[in-house]
């Protein structure tokens, strides 16, 4: 999809219809091109707003066919709240939701105006807008219907954007708009059944991205795993016919020797049955989306490495399908990986953790300046965060802080928690230096992360819990039914803020 943006004194090319973005506690400026505009079509604010109830409130949205001088024009209206409650992550998810009108409604060439007294045309904003738009009009797969959903995606978007005082960086509109079209690729893998998944079809599509945005890409088998000593994600996977994988991609700018490395591990679970600690029958059909870490981490060096950032970033993607047969770990094992550490298996579905804490010991002997692992880990921090908001761990303020802020700027919602010191000997084993999960039922996305820590050593980490927002059951105003890309966004802002700040 491609975007231009106009000035509101200039004259739109052709198009199929209209978006009009509106705030419910301020009309637009008499005068201005937005209000020229409704007015040559007939529109009254005040009218619409008897008569349908359309206020501009955040929930709301309207589609019409308007007659205006003889012609059609389809025109959609988008209820964007109050002025000062519009920040990124409203602007997101509204134009998610109109990015999915204009897709299910066939639009091709759709204009969109945005009120010029938020200062749009500003970077972060003009970023969510476009970002938003790709998302809601990104084609969802659909090839498993004997008749396939006829979906469309428009052709190229015109946004008149408003007159406001801080003008956009040149690149900000093509690179929102890669952002978006990684961010929906990463997405449908998530949706993908896992019968079509497997762990090398999900190396490969990893891989496919990668090496299309220029990032070097390497893919381990079982015996590579076997000699590099990743006893954990060794034993996870190979209870499936379907042998585990680990990819690793790396993106490194020319002259970047000197740029900070952060290194990004994506839990690649195609499938997760719980193994020989089987999950109950109404929780397996969604375990398909498991891998979303994986994907995030595959979206987040590739969106770095189209965006031309000059940082160093490696993702290591540690990818097994966790299922019961007679070659299956078993409660009670004792196993060890990279780090050398003995772990008790007290259940086989506290799998994901195993195959990360591999990933992050190999992870940290790179002595990069950060390593962030992104998993589906817990239903524990769903508890206690609901589906919206992914939990945040780390050993660093600083690192806390960054990525704090790159998810407030870029429209997704992080909340830190504690690593409690407490909760430690509820980790630790009778017959090993671990157990995979603690003795006590309570806290079991800080016992989670607390494990996980033990794998990083001294390197600055932060662990993202995605398991709510990974995925939503429907459709809610945070976005439509199905994987959501959650944590790309958030990363490559925060890769653009160190790039900024060390490296550029």
């Amino acid at each position: 999809m491609k975007y231009k943006i106009i000035s509101p004194s200039a004259k739109p090319t052709a198009h199929d219809g209209i978006l009009f973005c509106l705030l419910s506690d301020s009309a637009p400026e008499r005068g201005s091109a937005i209000a020229r505009r409704l007015e040559s079509l007939g529109l009254d604010l005040k009218r619409l707003k008897k008569d349908e109830g359309f206020s501009g409130r955040e929930t709301q949205d309207l589609v019409m066919n308007v007659l205006s001088a003889g012609r059609h024009f389809r025109v959609v209206l988008l209820g964007l709240g109050r002025s000062k409650d519009v920040d990124p992550t409203r602007l997101r998810r509204r134009f998610q939701r109109a990015g999915s009108i204009l897709r299910a409604r066939g639009f091709a060439r759709p204009l969109v105006f945005l009120p010029a007294g938020l200062e749009l045309d500003g970077d972060l904003a003009l970023t969510a807008a476009i970002v938003g738009l790709g998302l809601g009009a990104g084609v969802r797969i659909t090839h498993a219907r004997a008749e396939p959903r006829k979906q469309k995606e428009p052709v190229s978007v015109q946004i008149v954007a408003g007159s406001g005082k801080k003008r956009p960086r040149p690149r900000t509109v093509p690179d929102a708009a890669t952002l978006a079209d990684i961010i929906v690729e990463a997405r449908n893998w998530v949706t993908e059944p896992a019968n079509w998944l497997g762990p090398a079809d999900l190396a490969r599509r990893a891989s496919a991205m990668g090496n299309a945005h220029g990032v070097a890409c390497e893919t381990w088998n079982l015996a590579r795993i076997r000699k590099e000593r990743m006893g954990m994600l060794e034993q996870v996977g190979i209870g499936s016919s379907r042998e585990p994988r680990l990819v690793k991609m790396r993106w490194a700018p020319r002259g970047s020797g000197k740029a900070p490395h952060v290194v990004i591990v994506g839990k690649g679970i195609v499938f997760d049955t719980g193994g020989l600690s089987l999950k109950p029958v109404k929780s397996m059909p969604a375990m398909k989306n498991d891998m979303a870490g994986a994907a995030v981490a595959a979206g987040a060096v590739s969106a770095a490495a189209a965006l031309g950032l000059p940082v160093r970033v490696t993702a290591l993607l540690p990818i097994a399908e966790n299922t019961p047969s007679s070659r299956s770990y078993r409660p009670g094992d004792v196993i060890s990986g990279r780090a050398g550490k003995s772990v008790e298996i007290i259940t086989t579905d506290a799998e994901g953790r195993l195959v990360m804490a591999d990933a992050l010991a190999y992870g940290a002997e790179m002595k990069p300046d950060a390593i962030i692992d992104v998993a589906t880990l817990t239903g524990a921090c769903m508890v206690a965060l609901g589906s919206y908001t992914a939990g945040l761990w780390t050993n660093r303020d600083e690192l806390a802080d960054a990525l704090i802020r790159a998810s407030a700027e870029t429209g997704e919602s992080l909340w830190r928690m504690p690593l409690l010191a407490e909760m430690m000997p509820f980790l630790k084993s009778d017959v090993a230096d671990l157990r995979n999960t603690a003795a006590d039922s309570y806290g079991g996305a800080i016992a989670a992360a607390l494990f996980l820590r033990e794998f990083v050593g001294t390197t600055p980490w932060a662990h993202l819990d995605i398991a709510g927002p990974a995925f939503f059951e429907k459709r809610t105003e945070a976005g439509p039914r199905g994987a959501t890309g959650f944590g790309i966004s958030t990363l490559v802002g925060y890769l653009t803020g160190i790039a900024g700040t060390r490296g550029g």
